[in-house]
């Protein structure tokens, strides 16, 4: 056997074994994903961290067993009794990690799992929903201009999304996502379930220990009763569900003798998203934005940029990738004297300095990364 016709065989061989191995790899998965009667894929621009943790207390509250995950800011794996645990990565995240998660929750026994899509690329969306979820209810919950440079202008959004819309089950969304689909040309062909969030009492909403956007309460609970369970159950297990690390926060502190009110709305770093949180909790107040940029995300830096020069003129604070995100401001006509490039605080106590005598608002906006002990330090938590 010559050196090439050897080199060949061996190569061969390697490609059947690595074959052999994603063959019984995929048949296995299979096995575990029809071990589990009740599959729900939960997708969209925002909310998807907090539907997916709110549909799992929902359920669990009708007593069912559910094992569910978030990516998010923090990925957690949230196993049967409401207790959770961080993902591991060694790397990078990858949908692949769908595999071991559907056999843990296969082995304990799950009646349900509620996974958040954590594709971003429209074919790997269709990917995880075809090939690794296979979902009986999906949900979108905002559909939003967010990750451009991958799906492209705010159609080329609607369009990935549902990509990941269940083949054979039914869709849950609101009104607004399933208008931003049909203008796509992405309408759903299977039964949609819509979420009305103007139908919810306000008695239930104000139960929540913490601030809740209707929206995402609406739709965990369009999950929920398709799942059978009743919506006063389902309301009670999502009054006691953990905050995602990635809310929304708002937090009083006094330090040093100032007083300042900070929002923590890094996990919302699309530009729709902040002027919405901005509109909420910061308009009209004496407020400082804090904005905290990455520096391998220019594009994201470029449009917060835009969008927060339009809703406020200064004073900035600018953490990160400073001296690009100051250029961009100054480009939009905020004075130089309203900007001020500082390191990355560690905790709301470090911006004190920058409060003021009188009560002030700091609105955290643009990337969680090398800001993350700002998750840690909340006083309320409110759900996005």
């Amino acid at each position: 056997m010559t050196g090439f016709a050897g080199e060949y065989l061996a190569a061969l061989a390697v490609f059947v074994l690595v074959a052999c191995h994603y063959a019984a790899e995929r048949l296995q998965h299979n096995r575990n994903l029809n071990r589990i009667p009740l599959r729900i894929h939960v997708n969209g621009t925002r909310g998807k961290s907090s539907v997916t943790r709110l549909i799992a207390a929902g359920l669990r509250a009708g007593g069912l067993v559910v094992v569910a995950k978030t990516t998010g800011s923090a990925a957690r794996v949230i196993l049967p009794d409401g207790s959770e645990w961080p993902m591991v990565r060694r790397g990078p995240a990858n949908i692949r990690e769908l595999v071991p998660f559907t056999a843990e929750a296969a082995a304990l026994g799950a009646d349900v799992i509620v996974v958040e899509c954590m594709a971003v690329r429209p074919e790997l969306q269709s990917f995880a929903e075809d090939k690794l979820v296979r979902a009986h209810i999906g949900v979108i919950t905002t559909i939003r201009p967010d990750h451009e440079e991958v799906t492209g202008d705010g159609p080329g959004v609607a369009r990935a999304f549902a990509g990941a819309i269940p083949r054979e089950g039914t869709l849950v969304t609101t009104a607004a996502a399933l208008d931003a689909l049909a203008a796509a040309g992405a309408a759903p062909s299977g039964p949609v379930r819509l979420a009305v969030p103007d139908e919810l009492p306000p008695a239930s909403l104000a139960a929540f220990p913490g601030e809740v956007f209707p929206e995402n309460v609406a739709l965990a609970l369009a999950v929920c009763e398709l799942a059978g369970v009743d919506r006063a159950a389902a309301l009670r297990g999502m009054r006691a569900a953990r905050p995602d690390p990635g809310n929304v926060t708002v937090g009083e502190y006094a330090v040093a003798g100032r007083t300042f009110t900070l929002v923590n709305a890094l996990a919302a770093n699309d530009p729709e998203s902040t002027r919405i949180l901005w509109q909420r909790y910061a308009a009209g107040r004496a407020s400082v934005i804090l904005l905290n940029c990455r520096p391998d995300r220019k594009y994201r830096t470029v449009q917060l940029a835009e969008a927060l020069a339009a809703l406020h003129r200064g004073p900035y604070l600018i953490a990160g990738d400073g001296a690009f995100a100051r250029r961009q401001l100054l480009r939009r006509g905020i004075a130089a004297a309203d900007i001020r490039v500082i390191a990355r605080p560690s905790s709301p106590a470090d911006l004190a300095g920058y409060t003021g005598d009188g009560l002030l608002t700091i609105f955290a906006a643009g990337n969680v990364q090398g800001l993350e002990s700002f998750l840690d330090c909340r006083t309320a938590g409110v759900n996005t």
